[in-house]
């Protein structure tokens, strides 16, 4: 086996998300994103990229701009009653759609997120974890949130995950 090393690795900050599989084509998954404000990256230079598989297309995007979870508008975490929209939308009934990502703002220490959805007789269920990682290999749990049906809340701000 030859590894070899990743270069975008060695930047400071350097960020990584991949979602997916959703229900295509990827028109559509543009429009649904677009129509909540969804992204990947603050930056429009940090590439998405689409891969197929059986079930679905996968994203995934690697830059500067990435924080290792989905964005809004304002380039702040999305609210996680947008992200159940969206998904009631990209993923067919009895299927899962697996987030995960990272972001590194500092040497020292990285920020993990990994979010599971799954839709259920039209409802869409999820659960979230984030955690933070320094250079030794010592993890500390920022949040995480088990299982549950869908989130109802009135105001933008309610009930994100901020990260460190």
């Amino acid at each position: 086996m030859r590894l070899v090393p990743v270069p975008a690795f060695t930047q400071i900050p350097d960020g990584r998300i991949r979602v997916g599989p959703l229900r295509g084509p990827i028109s559509r998954v543009r429009t649904v994103f677009m129509r909540y404000g969804i992204r990947l990256s603050l930056e429009t230079s940090d590439p998405v990229m689409v891969s197929r598989h059986a079930q679905g297309l996968v994203l995934s995007c690697a830059g500067p701009g990435v924080r290792g979870y989905l964005l809004d508008r304002d380039g702040i975490e999305a609210p996680s009653s947008d992200v159940d929209a969206l998904m009631a939308l990209l993923l067919p009934d009895r299927s899962t759609c697996r987030l995960t990502g990272h972001y590194r703002a500092e040497e020292d220490r990285m920020v993990e997120s990994e979010a599971l959805y799954w839709r259920v007789s039209g409802e869409v269920l999820s659960s979230e974890r984030r955690e933070l990682i320094g250079t030794d290999g010592t993890r500390r749990l920022l949040s995480a949130r088990s299982a549950q049906a869908p989130r109802r809340r009135d105001g933008r701000g309610a009930g994100r995950l901020i990260a460190v």
